[in-house]
């Protein structure tokens, strides 16, 4: 195993490696910033190793300020999706930076400034949870790069550019040490958790497996029509988006909530699950009763003190519970709530 002195992906120095014994070419890498995540570090000893192996795999070339976006890109998706809690993984439920996970994130468009304060926000929100409170922001700590990850800013210029334009729109204190929400800060992160309250929408994250897809149709599109929403289904959706990944982005972002199917342990609905969340959307767990039991297809660790609706394939009663659960629970998160 190489060691690390700090992050690959953020640059954090609170940072430690350990090997996978049952993955020899993994490891396993827990940083205060990122979270928990696995990589082959002998394949991929940096990001730039990374990007070049995107290139080659993608047949494309990027120019020096593509770069600089990929990585920011990089710190932004990693820090949703990484696990969260350092308690013994199985190596299958931890986070896995691969080349075609990246390549992924690096046809995600670069967000815009007005996209970048909104995830400030978001994150200063849901950090700091009510009004007084304040996340300091010195230069080269570790709550300097998580507003970096947490932004998808370049480096610390583009992180104080994008402060700036939150303190200029009144959303933030004026502070070159801290960060704390004004009251018009609060009531735009309220907006953006809320920004979904018109749409009539539910994105729907998982596996396309043909059996899963029709059971989806049948038993979940039907609760979410009889609350007069309508459900996505990503195969369903027609846009003039070129890239399967732009349209999954603007499907999710269209979507008042996100229902995320765990059964088939699928890293992309666990991905759209992350990015939902970092967009502030509610996020309602299932999975059939099997897996959910399954030791070898045990759920990712950061789910698993969700509340997940589960039912039996095969169990017509269970089935009519789920749904009932499913619905109730639909209620009181966007029809109520």
């Amino acid at each position: 195993m190489i060691e690390v002195e700090e992050c690959f992906i953020c640059g954090c120095k609170e940072v430690s490696a350990e090997p996978l014994l049952d993955k020899v070419s993994l490891s396993k890498i827990s940083c205060s910033v990122c979270g928990i995540y696995k990589v082959n570090q002998y394949h991929f000893p940096n990001v730039d190793e990374i990007i070049r192996a995107v290139e080659r795999q993608s047949n494309k070339s990027y120019t020096e300020d593509e770069c600089n976006e990929k990585k920011a890109l990089l710190k932004y998706y990693v820090k949703l999706s990484a696990n969260k809690d350092n308690y013994s993984y199985d190596s299958s439920n931890i986070f896995d930076i691969t080349a075609g996970w990246c390549e992924n994130i690096f046809n995600t468009p670069f967000p815009t400034p007005v996209e970048q304060v909104g995830y400030l926000i978001i994150f200063l929100g849901n950090i700091l949870r009510y009004p007084g409170k304040k996340y300091d922001c010195f230069k080269r700590s570790v709550s300097t790069l998580n507003l970096i990850s947490a932004t998808a800013s370049i480096d610390e210029q583009n992180l104080l550019k994008v402060r700036e334009y939150a303190q200029e729109l009144g959303l933030i204190e004026k502070s070159e040490s801290y960060n704390s929400l004004t009251i018009k800060g609060w009531q735009e992160y309220e907006k953006l958790k809320k920004s979904r309250s018109d749409s009539k929408f539910i994105f729907m994250a998982m596996q396309f497996d043909d059996e899963q897809i029709e059971f989806m149709k049948n038993f979940v599109r039907s609760v979410v029509n009889k609350l007069k929403f309508e459900l996505y289904i990503l195969p369903d959706i027609y846009t003039q988006e070129n890239t399967i990944d732009l349209k999954l982005r603007n499907a999710i972002r269209d979507s008042r909530l996100v229902i995320c199917d765990l059964t088939h342990r699928n890293n992309g609905a666990y991905f759209e699950a992350g990015f939902a969340e970092g967009l502030g959307k509610p996020v309602i767990y299932i999975c059939e009763q099997s897996t959910f039991n399954d030791k070898e297809k045990k759920i990712h660790f950061d789910v698993e003190h969700q509340e997940i609706y589960r039912w039996e394939s095969k169990d017509e009663i269970s089935v009519k519970k789920f749904q009932q659960d499913l619905e109730a629970k639909i209620r009181a998160v966007v029809v109520n709530g």
